[in-house]
């Protein structure tokens, strides 16, 4: 006997053929998201406020970013509103407020760290609020940084928060970055999930690692005050015009500055130009003897313990690449997974039955699976009785039982044991099995076993 696979292609039992891959259909989708994605995040960053743009939190800008509407709240309550375009003002300006102020850092990357310095003894008595300094400023105050945010998220206080104006305020707009206290010489309390930090500082204070990012120094001399309150927040949201009226920003900024009747509003976005170099020397001179003899020191720059690279960048695209990493697994994962189920195809040969059954015969023989075998010969010897019997593939064994005995006059017990019932760990025990359920089947077909006479 032989079995030809070539008349597959006119049967209309098969399952249909499986549709062609189209690559440019899968990644179509994979790109229109990609596309979706990427313009989305460029989105966010160009709308983002920049503190290097003039109208960032100023008093006198009516754009998005600016701080205008914030001005005339503070005014309308009683507070004089005095802008500073230059920190060199408004130093002399604080520090004749003798604590009786509010000082207001809209850009503080744009300080040095003896223009920052100098603030926070002219500011001493009364209130500095700083909006989202930088690592340099905060890991000089004690201050470790977070988690970041692409963009401000609105939070609530919490119940460890000892601002009143916040608790007052309620939610707000303020944890874009955030805080943790990492030392105990400066005992700051954080509110809004670490969105906001507050500190009194008194005494010598000493702001160890403050970078000056203009000549590159370190600031290490101490500072003397006798008490003055920092606020660093996280966001610049709840102060800017597209913002203020949302949730409790406008509570949380107004009563931020308008704890004393006077705000110094530190409206400066530009550094101060470096000092010019001095000339190289005309006249040539030569180091002494001692000199050439004495080791050159090799600045290694600063050993933080920290990888500068990550700072480098801006965390919205790290996490950018995570989320392009993610989904590019992804797509290895799908793209690895059997795309639907197998497909007869026909073969352009004749296979001889016999010669496929013994090869197969074989491979269990090998495996020493008898189970295996007699369950492949009881799943053909089914399907061969069952338009005999009236049932289907999704009748239970017992009714197949049941319809199997009233047909052959067996035993039910007797159907269960060749069908079910026998657990084969040998090959003498697979040929009785096939012997009995040959004979099961002769019965079925009320004929005679095959191989008997």
């Amino acid at each position: 006997m032989t079995t030809d696979t070539t008349a597959t292609a006119g049967r209309t039992d098969l399952p249909p053929k499986r549709t062609p891959f189209h690559r440019r259909r899968f990644l179509t989708p994979l790109i229109v998201a990609g596309v979706l994605i990427l313009g989305t995040i460029l989105a966010v960053v160009i709308e983002a406020p920049y503190p290097s743009r003039d109208t960032f939190l100023s008093p006198a800008s009516t754009s998005d970013h600016g701080s205008s509407a914030l001005a005339d709240r503070l005014t309308a309550a009683g507070v004089s509103v005095e802008r500073h375009t230059d920190v060199t003002d408004a130093v002399p300006a604080a520090g004749a407020a003798q604590g009786e102020a509010t000082v207001f850092v809209s850009a503080p990357a744009y300080l040095t760290a003896h223009e920052l310095v100098a603030l926070i003894e002219a500011a001493d008595g009364g209130r500095l609020v700083v909006v989202m300094p930088e690592a340099r400023t905060s890991n000089a105050f004690g201050l470790g940084n977070g988690d970041g945010r692409i963009v401000g998220d609105t939070v609530t206080p919490g119940a460890e928060c000892a601002l009143s104006e916040a608790t007052a305020a309620g939610p707000a707009t303020v944890r874009q970055d955030s805080y943790v206290s990492s030392t105990e010489e400066f005992s700051w309390g954080l509110c809004y999930e670490g969105g906001l930090a507050r500190a009194e500082l008194s005494g010598a204070v000493w702001l160890n690692g403050l970078h000056d990012r203009r000549d590159g120094d370190d600031w290490n001399e101490p500072s003397s005050l006798s008490g003055l309150e920092v606020v660093f927040v996280g966001a610049a949201d709840a102060f800017t015009n597209a913002h203020i009226d949302e949730y409790g920003n406008s509570a949380f900024a107004t009563g931020l500055l308008s704890r004393h009747s006077r705000v110094i509003w530190v409206d400066d976005h530009e550094l101060p130009a470096e000092e010019p170099k001095p000339e190289p020397s005309t006249s040539a001179s030569y180091p002494s003897e001692e000199e050439s003899r004495s080791p050159i020191p090799i600045d290694y720059g600063r050993q933080d313990g920290t990888n500068p690279l990550y700072g480098a960048f801006p965390s919205w695209l790290w996490a950018m690449l995570v989320g392009l990493l993610v989904l590019g697994v992804g797509v290895a994962l799908w793209r690895g997974r059997r795309l639907g189920p197998p497909v007869l195809e026909p073969l352009p040969v004749s296979v001889p039955g016999a010669e496929t059954a013994m090869g197969r015969a074989g491979l269990y023989q090998r495996a020493k699976a008898q189970q295996r075998a007699f369950d492949a010969i009881r799943a053909g010897a089914l399907e061969s009785v069952r338009p005999l019997l009236g049932v289907s593939t999704r009748t239970a064994p017992a009714d197949v039982v049941v319809a199997i005995a009233a047909r052959t006059g067996w035993q039910p017990a007797d159907v269960h044991r060749v069908l079910y019932g026998q657990t084969l760990t040998k090959p003498a025990d697979l040929r009785d099995a096939v012997a009995a359920l040959d004979a099961l089947v002769a019965a079925i077909h009320q004929t005679r076993p095959q191989g008997r006479s």
